[in-house]
């Protein structure tokens, strides 16, 4: 897996979830 990519969208999920 690529860790790289996998970071960014966990934080934008969680950011989406927090922010909603």
């Amino acid at each position: 897996m690529r860790v790289g990519i996998l970071f960014p969208v966990v934080i934008f999920i969680t950011a989406i979830l927090f922010l909603a």
